[in-house]
């Protein structure tokens, strides 16, 4: 077996030795999977896989959250602005990326981060999410429907929409 992230490396190893190549991420997972890594450490891998711009790593909500948190949520650090172009991209699902900003939302109103920061975060996710029409269209659906989304933290609600509001002003 070869622990390589390269595509020709795994290539030239198969043809010239018989080797079975294997991601870094794969190898994570597989080590979660058995017990040797915690959740918390395979998903704070992850985010730096992330940061380190590893073509083809698998993103979910944990790991957009645990991007944001390494880069002190600020959208212009790594690696939050990996997981950003990430969530941007055509080529991902609309539902999971509409799903992973979801479950930051949750995240951003249910910790102590500074209204500022989130509203940071929140504009540049709402930015890339923007680009794709289907989620434009659920991007506004939310905004009017925010009541349901927070219930009773009316504070994070009134946040969210201010931010919400202010972005689409200048969108």
């Amino acid at each position: 077996m070869l622990w390589t992230d390269d595509v020709i490396q795994s290539q030239l190893g198969s043809g010239m030795f018989g080797t079975v190549g294997v991601w870094t991420q794969c190898v994570l997972a597989r080590l979660a999977d058995i017990g040797e890594l915690s959740r918390e450490e395979y998903v704070s891998a992850t985010a730096k896989l992330v940061g380190f711009e590893y073509a083809g790593t698998y993103m979910d909500g944990a790991v957009f959250i645990e991007s944001a948190m390494q880069a002190q949520f600020n959208p212009d650090s790594i690696p939050l602005r990996q997981a950003i172009e990430i969530l941007a991209s055509p080529q991902a699902n609309p539902q999971v990326r509409f799903g992973i900003f979801r479950q930051l939302l949750n995240h951003l109103y249910s910790t102590d981060v500074s209204p500022l920061r989130s509203c940071m975060v929140i504009r540049a996710c709402l930015a890339a999410l923007a680009q794709t029409p289907v989620l434009w269209q659920q991007l506004m659906i939310l905004r009017r429907n925010s009541r349901v989304l927070f219930g009773l933290n009316v504070i994070a609600e009134q946040q969210f929409n201010r931010c919400f509001d202010a972005w689409t002003q200048g969108y």
